[in-house]
């Protein structure tokens, strides 16, 4: 469960995009500034659909499509995972970080790990 609802997330987000700073947002919410940064980014893309459950991302081939897609495009662990709609860039720096350890076998579902 995350630790901000849906809705506060989008709300900031939105504050931010309307052009208020994230270091006055972070003042005003206790929120750290890339993070409200990143909401942003992920409101900027997808709008409405923000922070929606990614269950589609939940199986090895999938973590492994996002880490390829990333690489193929040269994104950064922040832009892929605003693209991707996840909750957090620590999502996908976790994934990337198993892959390192273990190749594509470190992608495999850990909820607690990945859906805290």
């Amino acid at each position: 469960m995350s630790k901000y609802s849906r809705n506060l997330k989008i709300s900031i987000a939105n504050e931010f995009l309307s052009g208020v700073s994230s270091e006055i947002l972070s003042k005003k919410y206790s929120i750290c500034s890339s993070q409200i940064r990143y909401w942003g980014q992920v409101v900027a893309i997808h709008s409405n659909d923000s922070f929606q459950p990614t269950s589609h991302l939940r199986d090895a081939q999938a973590r492994l499509q996002a880490l390829e897609l990333m690489w193929a495009n040269d994104w950064s662990l922040g832009y892929t995972s605003a693209m991707l709609n996840l909750v957090s860039p620590g999502i996908l720096s976790a994934w990337l970080n198993r892959y390192r350890e273990k190749d594509s076998s470190g992608l495999h579902i850990n909820l607690e790990e990945d859906y805290p």
